[in-house]
């Protein structure tokens, strides 16, 4: 109920923008790694999509969760959300 919520206030880019000063990525990112509902982490997911879609703010968000997430994340958050979950899910080992 409250990630639905989110969904349709972040479209107002002014509410966006306090969202993300008032730690609220922080709180999404929270969701997606704690969450035990797939259905749950899914909603995060495209909402934090929908976020780094902003025109205004899109760059800035990107920044922040470049902070926490390793660039490959950031890319596949944007552009494919869908497969996001699978890659965040799957353990690999870096090369030697």
């Amino acid at each position: 109920m409250l990630i639905e919520t989110l969904d349709r206030l972040v479209v107002i880019t002014s509410l966006l923008k306090e969202f993300v000063y008032r730690g609220g990525l922080i709180y999404l990112l929270t969701f997606l790694v704690t969450a035990s509902s797939l259905e749950i982490r899914q909603s995060v997911i495209q909402l934090l999509a929908r976020c780094l879609a902003d025109k205004q703010v899109g760059r800035r968000i990107q920044a922040l969760l470049g902070q926490f997430l390793p660039g490959i994340f950031q890319e596949t958050l944007r552009d494919t959300p869908d497969i996001f979950l699978q890659l965040f899910d799957c353990e690999l080992i870096p090369p030697p």
